[in-house]
């Protein structure tokens, strides 16, 4: 039981959308204790405290879960200078912005490790960061992206970057990684079915993630599926499902859109694994919207990632929001973005989009336990809107007031 002493925020007369997928609950109080949802219901309710620490009157207002942008990466060269400046300003952007979660998908662990914790004591105002090792064959170590994560240490063998092949231990490259407080391992490239399928078993003993492409070359999508990854990031890499496998994998985004299309059984066959297995897809929708003019293939590629998405959806498959790049300064978050393409391109329901940033997205980094959704006993990690965005998506930039930890987040920093 949580302590009676502890300070009290009530939220009054909202619209609550939970995040669960449930419909939106008008007339309602939500009562923090701490920092924990102790108690949501109806107004005017005798569990709603009369004279609570903090009151907020959300009349009108609209009140989501805290956003999770599930494809961050914030430091792939953090030896640049003013590195740790820029990205504690961005990250105190995406705060105020309504992000109070997000998943960095590759990086220094020298770096981000410190920041994380930073941010859990308070030091450094920004959403919660969980991160990840990443693991891929000695071929890709020579990308200038893993040398700069590495720097002063030879390519492959950080903790937290680590080249693998059949003959690695990989029980002790997961427990090192593990040990630098990666919270899951993502498989880049150049790892065959069989090795990616030992890198999960040992991460899962770990108590870790694993992330993946959609697509490690030479390992389908479907081999990925198989061999136990939880989620697969990049919608548009599933066209190699129906294709040839190859280990060029720097040609991972030209795949063959004109040949393989959506409806290709092959890859229809793979979002019914998918579904099947719990494997969740970090779409990455709003990225392909920004590159569709680089390339031949842009558009096609766009539209073929909008619909396959739309198909892995309908397919029951669980669409994580992550957006892969970050927005300008002073801009909102690059995750409002992705929930307007989910929506606009996709064709998802705005509820179905706000599920993906929020409860999909705690479950895809594995604190869905206490982040993701507005229930008794989760993290008070909120977000009030002035306007519905369940009318339209765009709304969630509409932001009055963003609540993280049960404390109201200043919007003059």
């Amino acid at each position: 039981m949580r302590g009676q002493d502890e300070p009290t925020l009530v939220i009054r007369g909202a619209t609550v959308i939970d995040g669960t997928g449930a419909a939106a609950r008008p007339g309602t109080s939500i009562v923090v204790r701490g920092d924990r949802i102790e108690w949501l219901g109806p107004d005017g309710s005798p569990n709603v405290p009369r004279s609570p620490d903090v009151a907020i009157d959300a009349a009108g207002a609209a009140v989501i879960p805290g956003l999770i942008d599930a494809h961050v990466h914030l430091s792939s060269d953090p030896g640049a200078e003013g590195w740790r400046q820029r990205t504690e300003g961005a990250l105190g952007e995406w705060l105020r912005g309504g992000v109070t979660g997000v998943r960095d998908m590759a990086g220094d662990a020298r770096a981000i490790r410190p920041l994380a914790e930073a941010v859990d004591a308070g030091e450094v105002e920004g959403p919660k960061i969980d991160f990840t090792a990443i693991v891929a064959g000695p071929g890709f170590f020579v990308d200038p992206r893993a040398r700069a994560s590495s720097a002063g240490i030879e390519p492959g063998e950080a903790p937290w970057a680590r080249a693998v092949e059949p003959g690695s231990d990989i029980e002790a490259i997961v427990e090192a990684a593990a040990a630098t407080g990666a919270t899951g391992v993502k498989a880049y490239a150049l790892v065959d079915p069989e090795l990616l399928a030992r890198i999960a078993t040992a991460a899962h003993r770990r108590g870790l993630k694993v992330w993946s492409h959609a697509t490690v070359f030479p390992t389908r999508p479907s081999e990925a599926v198989s061999s136990g990854v939880d989620v697969l990031s990049h919608a548009g890499y599933l066209v190699w499902e129906g294709s040839p496998p190859t280990l060029e994998y720097t040609e991972r985004g030209n795949g063959n859109y004109m040949g393989v299309p959506p409806d290709d059984r092959a890859v229809g066959a793979a979002l019914e694994a998918m579904a099947a297995n719990g494997t969740m897809l970090d779409a990455t929708v709003a990225l392909m919207a920004r590159i569709v003019g680089r390339g031949d293939n842009g558009q096609l590629r766009a539209d073929w990632t909008y619909e396959i998405v739309r198909r892995a959806h309908e397919a029951g498959v669980d669409v994580v929001a992550g957006t892969d790049f970050p927005a300008a300064p002073g801009s909102p978050p690059s995750i409002h973005e992705e929930l307007a393409v989910l929506v606009e391109k996709v064709g998802l329901t705005p509820l179905d989009a706000i599920e993906a940033a929020t409860r999909n997205g705690a479950r895809a980094i594995g604190i869905e336990g206490d982040y993701g959704t507005i229930e008794p006993g989760k993290v008070a990690n909120l977000v009030i809107l002035d306007a519905d965005p369940l009318t339209d998506i765009r709304n969630t930039t509409r932001i009055r007031a963003v609540i993280k930890d049960g404390e109201v987040v200043d919007p003059a920093r």
